[in-house]
């Protein structure tokens, strides 16, 4: 599994640099533009500081691309902007809070389709990256959250209309965090230029990441 610090700037659209008031779930999204690079999903929340097309608030902490490759954008201490909306559901108010994106953390998913079906790749390291952020924060499958559940969007397309999909997701993120490392069975992570079977807790131990 790759991992890779690209932060991006911080500006009012994208990186507020606000801090986290706590971490209370982990959101799941889909980039919405199929075939799409993380890189060049990664530099369009990256040009929202211009305000070029008009003013739009977005972005999220993590995303993972076709190839299974990972995009680290804002420090896992700050606010991203990814659940914003003006109705939250009664589910969400209860356990998230007001304003959820204050509460939680938000992976992006790169999908081959307008459906949202996502590679083997994808699947896999979302797995991973999902377990340990969960294991980090002190938190289960249970805190799971697609955007749809929390605002109503259609997001992650894949997870809502297949609803089975989710619960199979759930599943495989509840087996890698039942084991002593991340590692599932059938693949191994390995964080880009540091070596195999590391756990990416340490990667963000060695890294200085920003974790709550």
């Amino acid at each position: 599994m790759n991992i890779q610090k690209d932060f991006l700037s911080i500006n009012k659209y994208s990186r507020p640099g606000r801090k986290l008031t706590a971490v209370k779930g982990l959101v799941i999204h889909w980039v919405a533009n199929p075939n799409t690079s993380a890189k060049g999903n990664r530099n369009y929340f990256e040009s929202l500081k211009n305000a070029a097309g008009g003013e739009r608030w977005a972005s999220t902490q993590y995303i993972v691309g076709l190839q299974g490759e990972i995009l680290y954008m804002i420090p896992e201490n700050e606010m991203a902007y990814h659940v914003g909306s003006t109705w939250y559901s009664e589910r969400a108010k209860r356990e998230l809070g007001s304003y959820p994106n204050a509460t939680t953390l938000g992976i992006e998913c790169c999908h081959t389709d307008w459906n949202g079906k996502m590679t083997d790749a994808t699947w896999q390291n979302l797995v991973l990256l999902s377990a340990d952020i969960l294991r980090r924060h002190g938190l289960n499958e249970s805190n799971l959250w697609r955007h749809y559940d929390i605002t109503g969007k259609d997001c992650h397309r894949w997870f809502v209309k297949n609803p089975d999909e989710w619960d199979r997701f759930r599943g495989d993120v509840a087996r890698a965090l039942g084991r002593e490392g991340v590692s599932m069975a059938g693949f191994t992570p390995v964080i880009a230029g540091i070596g195999s079977a590391m756990l990416l807790s340490t990667f963000f131990l060695t890294n200085g990441a920003g974790v709550v």
